[in-house]
């Protein structure tokens, strides 16, 4: 919920961030199916480990479909002058 504008959240389906949240947890599981089943270990642990990294960001997400609930958004606006 960091990277939409506050704007924006209102919109969002609230299915959404659960789908997310679903769609890193398989990445991980296939990442690791590729660690035990592949000679080479690099697709694997990309998956892993850019799974794991996203897993954070995207449990902070709020469970009940509340996408307003934070006033604090980082958009593509940032970057303009």
């Amino acid at each position: 919920q960091l990277l939409t504008t506050p704007e924006l959240r209102p919109h969002l389906p609230p299915w959404l961030p659960t789908a997310t949240l679903a769609a890193a947890v398989l990445a991980f599981a296939f990442g690791a199916l590729s660690l035990l089943l592949r000679r080479k270990k690099t697709l694997g642990t990309i998956a892993v480990g850019s799974s794991v990294s996203a897993l954070p960001l995207l449990a902070s997400a709020p469970a009940n479909g509340d996408v307003a609930a934070s006033a604090f958004g980082v958009g593509l606006d940032v970057f303009t002058a």
